[in-house]
């Protein structure tokens, strides 16, 4: 801290689009991944199969978790896209005419257009993971982080996030997990140096590369070795020109119960509109 103001750096990054199995875009015929909402619905309605008829889809269009910080930013992503923000003149609303869009958008993919999995408020990040790895799931709204972990074999592509308009097409919710020092270290003066370092273009290359972290900073993606090491890298850096980020004191409870509202929409316990009216009844105590 300096004059009683904490200090740090943005560290890790998430910014989010779509990764696909190009394979099954070439079975079902389609010719390029998705742009807007409508797009991303009928692309996904002809990659999800029942093969044998058994009444068991065997693979699924498109995946998306809802479970704990993961729904959250799931949320965020679709919302932005959709023109909308969580501050209104400095308050928190969730209860607006976007994020009921958002809302419907994905109620809709599970209850009437069934083209995710059944237990989608259920999935989380290591979940989301795993079943995009098994190759039965032809599209996951996720990060950077998935095809890297998966070492971007050569049947995975990635496109920017469809939008409701072709306007809005590419635009992601960034967030950071933030590196500071401790004020209780011995050693602070590495630390700061360590910091600094981390703002390097080549630290961020490594990022990349070595760590298969993302990295916010555009210059990165002009380097050489990104440009021929990192298959997303042309997508990640047109989202990162739309990148937003909104951090307020009531995310943390915001995020809470944003999800448990919209558990109970995508359970049909809630019609849309009630949970967005009962998730800003709640939203409006936490300041309270």
């Amino acid at each position: 801290s300096y004059e009683g103001v904490g200090y740090g750096a943005p560290n890790i990054s998430k910014a989010y689009m779509v990764n696909y199995r190009k394979s099954h875009f070439q079975e079902a015929d389609i010719q390029a991944p998705p742009k807007t909402w409508d797009e991303w619905i009928e692309a996904a309605k002809k990659l999800t199969k029942d093969s044998n008829n058994d009444g068991i889809t065997d693979q699924w269009g498109l995946i998306i978790g809802l479970k704990g910080p993961l729904g959250y930013r799931m949320i965020a992503n679709l919302l932005f896209g959709a023109g909308g923000r969580f501050l209104h003149d400095g308050k928190v609303k969730v209860d607006t005419p976007e994020m009921n869009r958002v809302f419907q958008f994905l109620v809709d993919l599970r209850n009437k257009h069934k083209v995710v999995p059944l237990e989608v408020n259920n999935i989380d990040y290591l979940n989301l993971v795993d079943r995009f790895k098994r190759g039965n799931i032809a599209m996951a709204m996720f990060g950077f982080e998935l095809p890297s972990q998966l070492g971007f074999p050569e049947d995975m592509g990635q496109s920017l996030l469809p939008a409701p308009t072709l306007e809005r097409l590419g635009t992601t919710s960034i967030d950071y997990e933030v590196i500071g020092v401790n004020p209780w270290s011995k050693n602070k003066a590495a630390s700061m140096l360590y910091i600094d370092l981390k703002r390097s273009k080549q630290a961020q290359v490594n990022e990349l590369v070595i760590e298969k972290n993302l990295s916010s900073w555009l210059p990165t993606y002009d380097d050489p070795t990104i440009v021929e090491l990192v298959p997303a890298a042309a997508v990640l850096q047109q989202a990162l020109q739309k990148a937003d980020l909104q951090v307020y004191p009531e995310i943390g409870e915001t995020s809470s119960i944003l999800v448990k509202e919209l558990s109970d929409a995508l359970l049909e316990k809630k019609t849309v509109a009630q949970a967005l009216a009962d998730a800003q009844k709640q939203v409006d105590l936490v300041k309270k």
